[in-house]
């Protein structure tokens, strides 16, 4: 079946527009600062950033902006940032 030359460059812009639209979700720069949880001991506690569900925190679990931590009386969390240590 014949195109005319019109519909195919038509075709060819809306394409790329669209792919142009949703690859910059992609390539969204990551988080700024970026941590790591180093040690536990204890009952601790994770929730990732904007959910309301906790769950057991693990050993070398990347962290964000926003994500939560909780310590049961007693426990204790290491939360290491480049070469800083916050406990």
């Amino acid at each position: 079946m014949y195109m005319p030359a019109f519909r195919l460059r038509l075709i060819a812009i809306v394409s790329s527009a669209a792919f142009l639209a949703f690859s910059g979700s992609a390539s969204a720069d990551p988080p700024s600062r970026i941590a790591r949880l180093g040690y536990l001991n204890g009952a601790v506690s994770f929730s990732p950033a904007g959910e309301n569900e906790w769950d057991q925190a693990t050993i070398n679990r990347p962290l964000t902006t926003g994500d939560r931590l909780w310590t049961d009386a007693g426990a204790r969390a290491e939360v290491q940032v480049g070469a800083q240590r916050f406990a």
